[in-house]
């Protein structure tokens, strides 16, 4: 995984929290999608991890 790889689906998970909170996405189904949220975030924390284990970086 390249750094920016990391930086784009960073990105990528901010805007769509950001437009799921202002289309009140999170109010219509708050248990699924919270579920997603933390699944998601996981996600990006483990790549992270990954990363910093293969570069010895902090991207």
């Amino acid at each position: 995984m390249t750094r920016t790889k990391l930086i784009y689906s960073d990105t990528m998970f901010v805007a769509i929290c950001i437009i799921m909170y202002a289309t009140d996405g999170f109010k219509k189904s708050m248990s699924l999608m919270a579920f997603l949220i933390i699944f998601i975030f996981a996600g990006c924390v483990i790549r992270h991890v990954n990363y910093y284990k293969l570069n010895k970086k902090i991207y």
